[in-house]
């Protein structure tokens, strides 16, 4: 896909708030188009299972029904470690 409108299907325009999010949702893209090749191996590479403590706080974001992230694996690191702060948020939207 060329650019976030063709990517969320926007047919038509109807004003300027359309313009300024269409605008918005590129820059969102095109950031991502650059960065993905830089982060993702690094991300993908990535074995938490020896971090059992970390010196900041930690949110994690999980899916339920996740299909690249087994929750239960996700779940079991998020109790070992140790942080100043901890929060799992559980999304279950399909």
């Amino acid at each position: 896909m060329k650019n976030a409108a063709s990517a969320v299907g926007i047919l038509a325009v109807r004003g300027e708030e359309d313009v300024k999010a269409i605008r918005k949702l590129n820059r969102i893209w095109e950031g991502n188009q650059f960065a993905t090749p830089y982060l993702l191996p690094e991300v993908v590479g990535l074995d938490l299972t020896a971090i059992n403590k970390l010196a900041v706080p930690l949110i994690l974001f999980e899916g339920r029904h996740d299909r690249n992230v087994n929750s239960e694996l996700a779940s079991a690191w998020f109790d070992t470690v140790k942080a100043p702060e901890k929060q799992l948020v559980w999304r279950t939207c399909r």
